[in-house]
């Protein structure tokens, strides 16, 4: 593939799939940022093949749909497969956002899937239909809205798949009839919808099986398990929506996105009320197990926002050792709880402040944030990946580990992420004692003096710090900065980017973490208490040497969920 695609110079290759790959490049008249998709699932086309894409091109350059990815322009490279141009948009996809949280809370997955309706009703008008409704074909925006891209691409090669030897990757969402290879309308994206709806809120699809053949029949047979029946808690009346779409017979599904739209807009209604019921905390209430996620949470690659939601609004003020202060928090943490990583932690390098500057000492993740003099050691620009990344659900975040280093004498990792402007001196010596030990009073010890009344947090808060701290672990554990930076919102105040740089070139040591307590403050704040066994490995002339650590994580949320704020040893 040249530099070049028509007028368009290339870039970087964003994605690649069965169908085609991604491009984002420039459109240098325009002066603007494009995405380019080339159509790799392309037989030997002939006269009429192109003419047929060349048809299909210009109907879906006409479509213009807040909840559908515009297309600007089409053509064939210099081999002859065609490809479209499209808005280039900094986001990521529902399968990605699946990768990382699992799975969805109900309502947001019904705000998602609402867009999705929208977007299809305005093409299904147009006698458009998708055919290739899927997690991967749905991006979140960084304002947390949805698009649908490849609007045509599906139709246009399907007679032209035959002898190519391209798979078009797993047909989890076709619809009965368009996995038999009969005629399919509009009713077969409502079946796809339907699918994806499932996949949200569940983590798995409705018909999945270790091999194609397995997938087909599923979905031409078998009636998928409704959720309530796999211990999830969800609405009658929204099971009953999925159940639906998923009908065999596209006459037994809806049959018009506008029909389940309605249905969908007035589950969502009371999903929203539900979810603003207060919660009574009675005496000798005993909090759930974090271990039991009712609510999976979001993780959000974006800049911080300015508003905070007071729901689980969590300002950064407040009393790093006010869980210790409140034992009844802890009954219910589990060892099984425990669980094995292999990262580099720090002692003393938890950060503190108000929620007001933080901003001001923050890695900006996709955006160069300049700092003179004294400045520049508390702000880095992070190379943390080309697209803002989304991953997404009610309750979000992450907590990073803040403990100690034995030294900085191993190679650094091969995904070590860019580095703040650090003085070597800031390094912890080989042999630190446990956090905390010998350092300076810090901001940190002021709060612990103020010993805020804390209250038992929701199951739901639970449930999230519960997710945040192990998300926060696999990613340390695959030495991933990009996915750290996503935990934190994709701003990370700069101590704690310092200590993560530093924590890929040391060595190795394996970590058994335990939730020792969650709870809420009267203004809101959710704190999250973690406790650590860190065993240190991998050091030459040295035996492993168990350490522990205790720290707290504090968490923020927008209208997208919980992301991590701050952490600090208690």
């Amino acid at each position: 593939m040249s530099q070049r695609i028509g007028r368009y110079e290339v870039l970087e290759t964003l994605g690649k799939g069965g169908m085609g790959v991604v491009y984002r490049a420039r459109d240098p008249e325009l002066d603007r940022f494009v995405a380019i998709k080339v159509v790799l699932a392309w037989a030997q086309y002939d006269a009429d093949a192109m003419e047929r894409f060349n048809r299909e091109a210009r109907v879906v350059a006409q479509m213009q749909h807040p909840h559908i990815v515009t297309v600007f322009d089409a053509g064939r490279t210099d081999e002859g497969l065609p490809y479209f141009v499209m808005e280039y948009l900094e986001g990521t996809d529902l399968g990605e956002v699946l990768g990382v949280s699992g799975s969805l809370s109900p309502s947001r997955a019904v705000r998602y899937v609402l867009q999705v309706c929208e977007g299809l009703t305005y093409a299904h008008a147009r006698e458009i239909v998708h055919r290739d409704i899927k997690p991967a074909n749905l991006l979140i925006t960084p304002d947390d809205n949805i698009k649908i891209v490849d609007f045509g691409i599906a139709k246009l090669v399907g007679s032209q798949i035959t002898g190519t030897g391209v798979s078009l990757g797993t047909p989890l969402y076709m619809a009965p009839e368009q996995v038999a290879g009969k005629p399919v309308d509009h009713r077969a994206d409502i079946f796809a919808v339907g699918g994806v709806l499932y996949t949200l809120i569940s983590g798995h699809s409705p018909f999945e099986a270790p091999t194609l053949g397995g997938i087909c029949h599923k979905i031409e047979t078998e009636t998928p398990t409704p959720l309530s029946k796999l211990g999830i808690e969800i609405h009658s009346r929204l099971e009953a929506i999925i159940l639906r779409a998923l009908e065999k017979n596209p006459d037994d599904r809806y049959q018009s996105s506008t029909e389940m739209t309605a249905d969908l807009r007035a589950v969502q209604a009371a999903l929203e009320a539900q979810a603003e019921a207060p919660t009574v905390i009675t005496a000798g209430s005993t909090p759930a197990s974090p271990t039991t996620l009712t609510e999976p949470i979001t993780v959000q690659m974006r800049r911080r926002p300015g508003r905070i939601v007071a729901l689980l609004a969590v300002a950064v003020i407040a009393a790093a050792a006010a869980l210790w202060a409140f034992p009844e928090l802890r009954p219910w943490a589990e060892s099984s709880q425990l669980a094995d990583l292999d990262a580099d932690v720090e002692a003393g390098e938890a950060a503190t402040g108000a929620a007001g500057a933080a901003a001001d000492s923050d890695v900006s993740v996709g955006e160069e944030t300049g700092a003179a003099g004294a400045e520049a050691e508390e702000t880095a620009s992070v190379a943390a990946g080309t697209a803002a990344s989304t991953t997404e659900a009610r309750g979000t975040g992450a907590a990073a580990i803040t403990t100690e280093t034995p030294g900085a004498d191993a190679p650094a990792g091969a995904h070590a992420p860019t580095r703040a402007d650090t003085p070597a001196e800031e390094a912890a010596p080989a042999g630190a004692e446990a956090a905390g030990a010998g350092e300076e009073a810090t901001p940190a010890d002021a709060d612990r003096e103020a010993r805020p009344t804390l209250y038992p947090a929701g199951a739901a808060e639970r449930a999230a710090a519960n997710r945040v701290v192990g998300s926060l672990v696999r990613a340390i554990e695959a030495r991933d900065s990009t996915a750290i930076a996503r935990l934190f919102g994709g701003r990370i105040p700069a101590r704690e980017w310092r200590m993560f740089s530093r924590m890929f070139e040391g060595p190795r040591v394996r970590i058994r973490y335990e939730l020792t307590g969650v709870g809420t403050a009267e203004n809101g704040m959710l704190l999250a208490e973690v406790h650590n066994n860190i065993l240190f490995q991998g050091q030459p002339g040295r035996v492993p040497t168990p350490r522990r650590s205790t720290w707290i994580a504090q968490f923020q949320s927008d209208k997208t969920g919980l992301y991590l704020m701050r952490v600090r040893p208690r």
